[in-house]
């Protein structure tokens, strides 16, 4: 089963059936040692995911930004993406 998206340009498959689930993107960090624990927590989260059964795919290239990371992603018809990383004050 696919569903097509509303403007036509991706892919919508649903979570069940679709070969990656999950998509994890990481954020950019200044300091090596903050990308490093930001890895550590991200293993464990898809460590924890794949013991229930769901695939993940972690998304962690430098020097793109999470908005171009979604976009290749987005028409591969991934259906639920998680952006990891320190929270951001406005």
């Amino acid at each position: 089963m696919i569903a097509v998206h509303g403007d036509n340009r991706s892919l919508v498959i649903p979570p069940r059936v679709a070969k990656t689930q999950v998509l994890v993107v990481t954020q950019r960090l200044r300091s090596v040692e903050e990308s490093q624990n930001l890895l550590v927590q991200v293993e464990s989260l898809v460590s924890r995911l794949s013991l229930v059964g769901v695939h993940v795919v972690v998304d962690t290239r430098d020097g793109v930004s999470p908005a171009w990371k979604y976009n290749g992603w987005i028409v591969s018809g991934v259906p639920l993406y998680l952006e990891v990383g320190p929270e951001i004050a406005a």
